[in-house]
């Protein structure tokens, strides 16, 4: 009885150290209540957890179907890229896909600027938008995540935001695809594969969107399922992302 007892008291703080991420968080989705929270309110940059907002701006402004033609700007965005070629023109629904699952940086910008006109002006509404979420402590530069002094969010932001932009049943399949290939104009096609390499490796694998720079480290925001129950979940900062998003499941 003793014996089990030491092993209930000290198994929190064995999960806990196996947690090496700056910032984590981990919510109870039914009850709102955090079981993880460490530096949940410290702003980072996000990375390509950004592109949670672009999804959920182009959303709720775009219709699915509607065509958007490629910038000269948009086709010479730096990799990860969806292979878009100035002049042609794509859905919506196909931009949306190649954001969520290839993390497509060509494909961020062709939305901004269908939705705002240019990517600057996008970037003031995805900031706007975070406002109206509650989100204080997020402030978006960019539609992509690329690197861009000033631009910041933070873990408990991150999962609001995942929580609108999952109301867009786009967006919700989107995010549990383990790949994607978008067709263009010519028949060519781009095979892109989700970056969570976790996605449906184990019982909680979580889903949701990845991010990566030099400067963020690894991030990502999204949900696992376990006993029944739904938990939110989002890490910024980590230098060792597989393990510590695994970690992270194991916690409830």
């Amino acid at each position: 009885m003793m014996r089990l007892l030491v092993v209930a008291v000290l198994l929190p703080g064995l999960v806990d150290a196996a947690v090496g991420a700056p910032s984590a968080l981990v919510v109870d989705a039914q009850t709102g209540r955090a079981v993880f929270a460490r530096g949940a309110d410290a702003p980072r940059p996000p990375a390509s957890t950004t592109k949670l907002m672009t999804a959920l701006l182009a959303c709720e402004r775009l219709a699915p179907d509607a065509l958007l033609t490629v910038s000269a700007r948009a086709a010479s965005m730096p990799r990860t890229k969806a292979d878009l070629r100035a002049g042609r023109r794509y859905r919506v629904r196909d931009l949306v896909q190649a954001l969520l699952v290839g993390s497509s940086n060509d494909a961020a910008v062709v939305l901004a600027e269908g939705v705002a006109g240019s990517e600057a002006r996008f970037a003031e509404l995805m900031t706007r938008r975070a406002r109206e979420l509650g989100c204080r402590n997020t402030r978006f530069l960019n539609a992509s995540g690329l690197n861009a002094r000033g631009q910041v969010s933070t873990c408990r932001d991150l999962l609001a935001i995942l929580a609108a932009a999952r109301r867009h049943e786009l967006v919700e399949g989107a995010l549990q695809d383990p790949s994607f290939t978008l067709v263009h104009a010519d028949g060519g096609r781009t095979v892109m594969d989700n970056h969570n390499k976790l996605l449906g490796d184990y019982a909680a694998a979580p889903v949701g969107k990845t991010g990566y720079t030099r400067a963020a480290r690894h991030c990502f925001a999204g949900l696992f399922r376990k006993e029944g129950r739904t938990y939110y979940v989002s890490c910024m900062g980590s230098s060792r992302f597989w393990p510590d998003l695994r970690a992270l499941t194991e916690i409830p």
